[in-house]
């Protein structure tokens, strides 16, 4: 018990808890920011692919494997713009947002180990 009040129960340990938070949140913002770049740079290639298969099949080339082609690049376009639209979703001002909460969450992280206490206190024997 009184290992538990010394590890969990002090300010550095809440401290830590926003620090780790507030590292991981800013991780995961990196992450989604990556993310994005790629689903873009796929949305681009895709569409300069679907522009030169356009010229091809405007100059009398059409064949059943440019169709075939024109229908795998539109494809890997939709996939890369729903991608996009996602990471989008929660990008790094949405991380940011959630950044500003920390502070109610510390605030109840520490009114949970007050309870915690409370209730390992009145319930529990010391070892």
């Amino acid at each position: 018990m009184e290992v538990i009040k010394q590890e969990v129960f002090t300010p550095e340990a809440s401290k830590q808890f926003a620090v780790e938070v507030k590292n991981e949140l800013m991780s995961k913002a990196k992450e989604l920011h990556v993310d994005v770049e790629r689903a873009q740079t796929e949305v681009k290639k895709s569409q300069r692919e679907i522009d030169n298969i356009m010229v091809a099949i405007k100059a009398w080339v059409l064949t059943e494997s440019t169709k075939n082609e024109l229908v795998a690049v539109e494809g890997r376009k939709g996939e890369a713009q729903k991608r996009l639209e996602t990471a989008s979703l929660m990008d790094e001002r949405a991380v940011r947002r959630l950044m500003d909460m920390l502070p109610k969450a510390l605030e109840r992280y520490c009114q949970t180990v007050d309870g915690l206490k409370t209730v390992l206190g009145s319930n529990l024997e010391p070892f």
